[in-house]
């Protein structure tokens, strides 16, 4: 994957350092997912590929296949960037034409968002309390086509949303909520990370 500089929040090839990582947070370059994102009328196969994750600018980026969204493109792949939660990226977007209103409604359908629901917006909030979750918070936005970033629009689908994101750290379990201005709410992802067939230990001090 090339380099690409940080105003686009994307991630920087060989960047990532195992040490600065949190302990078995079951996120690491090379990471695979599957599941499903559910809307009311529809079930699309998901799969997802962690390319890389830079610990020290919270950042992390890699791909996203969906099957079955459109007859045409049966299996369509996007690059993705993200954000994950903390001292750098709050839990206010700012941007993506979200308000506090829509971080708060989505935010608020995780458990583990909660405790901090009331608070999130303080000046004085205290972002090292989400590193305690067990839980890693992120956005993921979709970013162009693969192969061909030069695709912008494809018949029947979009990427003009984003996803927020929750990682349990102890299992690799990912839940998240597909949300675009103009795109139907509440679309579920689930996805389960799939388990390596070695004996490699992926924990970091």
């Amino acid at each position: 994957m090339p380099c690409f500089d940080d105003e686009m929040n994307l991630c920087l090839e060989d960047s990532f350092k195992p040490p600065h990582g949190p302990l078995d947070s079951n996120i690491y370059p090379g990471a695979c997912y599957k599941g499903q994102q559910k809307s009311q009328k529809n079930t699309y196969n998901i799969e997802v590929k962690i390319d890389d994750i830079n610990w020290a600018h919270s950042n992390v980026c890699g791909s996203l296949r969906i099957r079955g969204l459109t007859e045409k493109n049966p299996m369509i792949e996007t690059f993705f960037t993200g954000e994950i939660i903390g001292k750098k990226y709050s839990f206010l977007t700012r941007k993506w034409d979200v308000d506090f209103t829509k971080d708060q409604l989505h935010w608020s359908k995780f458990e583990e968002f909660k405790c901090f629901k009331n608070t999130f917006n303080d000046d004085d909030f205290d972002h090292s309390k989400v590193q305690e979750s067990p839980v890693l918070f992120m956005r993921w936005k979709e970013q162009f086509c693969l192969p061909d970033h030069r695709i912008k629009d494809i018949e029947g689908a979009s990427y003009e949303g984003f996803y927020y994101v929750a990682l349990t750290k102890e299992t690799g379990d990912i839940r998240g909520y597909y949300y675009a201005k103009d795109s139907e709410p509440d679309q579920l992802l689930t996805l389960q990370l799939e388990k390596k067939n070695s004996s490699s230990a992926f924990q970091f001090l």
